[in-house]
């Protein structure tokens, strides 16, 4: 019963939950800080919350602290239970969406309906109990929402266990997750490591930037890539047109962009190769 109620996720064993959750930070790295198209899922997202919140307010009282009130899940079962009180941190509480009410209220649902109401044997805080938790969490959303819940529980737990600290919040969809299937990818085969999608990247390299008019992140493929002073960046695209750009920070969006048949004076094409490995192993 308990199998089917958190349907198992597709890893085998720690090192493949390691593998999968090393590709999902790595992934997270590169995901937009906003990405306004994918919104609406966060706000399908929040009214599953509100509707949640209302219905656990009758079961508990819910304290919003700061610092990290319990130690382990369940730490936080044995003193929700002995005092019907759960405190939720407000630590990290900035978010591209969500109000800082809201965002609490997200976690307070999230911790009391997977970490909670399972009682013991629950998903605990480690990689493998969080990844449990969203597929539980993931069972009470709306199917339209769990992109978006992906991106908050999963992603952010797989981060914050292999880069040691919380990632920034990011308002974004991951492209390749099976979002009820975790572990596998959108075909249906387990999700590829790091190391083998950065080598992927050089075979197919693949470029994006945030187009404000669509309200949307787009994704173009080039044969070259270019690096020149402050910011700027050239991509040569297979239809043989240079787009030229410039980039404020490393994952930035490609502002300025401009088209021309002639390439930049300025630049040098770069070792993808290492410039990828080098990237993924510094971050």
């Amino acid at each position: 019963m308990r199998d089917v109620l958190f349907n198992p996720i597709k890893l085998k064993g720690p090192q493949e939950r390691a593998d999968y959750c090393e590709r999902i930070a790595y992934e997270y790295d590169r995901l937009p800080a906003m990405d306004r198209s994918e919104v609406w899922r966060w706000r399908k997202l929040m009214s599953h919350v509100v509707t949640m919140y209302k219905r656990m307010s009758k079961q508990v009282q819910v304290l919003f602290v700061d610092g990290q009130p319990y130690k382990t899940a369940q730490h936080m079962r044995d003193s929700v239970k002995k005092t019907g009180v759960l405190k939720i941190s407000r630590d990290f509480n900035t978010h591209p969406v969500f109000t800082p009410e809201e965002n609490l209220k997200f976690r307070a649902v999230h911790d009391y309906v997977v970490h909670i109401l399972p009682g013991k044997g629950g998903p605990d805080f480690t990689r493998k109990g969080e990844l449990r938790a969203y597929n539980l969490h993931r069972r009470l959303a709306p199917k339209d929402a769990w992109p978006a819940l992906f991106t908050e529980v999963a992603a952010q737990a797989c981060y914050a266990t292999v880069r040691g600290d919380f990632p920034a919040q990011k308002v974004a969809v991951f492209s390749d997750v099976d979002f009820y299937n975790v572990g596998l990818d959108k075909s249906g085969a387990r999700l590829r490591p790091a190391a083998q999608a950065a080598s992927a990247r050089v075979a197919n390299p693949e470029g994006t930037y945030f187009d404000a008019g669509k309200g949307q992140l787009v994704h173009f493929e080039y044969v070259d890539h270019r690096y020149g002073p402050d910011g700027r960046e050239a991509y040569l695209l297979k239809d043989g047109r240079w787009m030229l750009g410039v980039r404020k920070t490393p994952h930035g969006n490609l502002l300025n962009r401009r088209f021309t048949k002639r390439p930049p004076k300025w630049g040098s094409t770069p070792n993808p190769t290492r410039a990828l490995k080098n990237r993924l192993l510094s971050s």
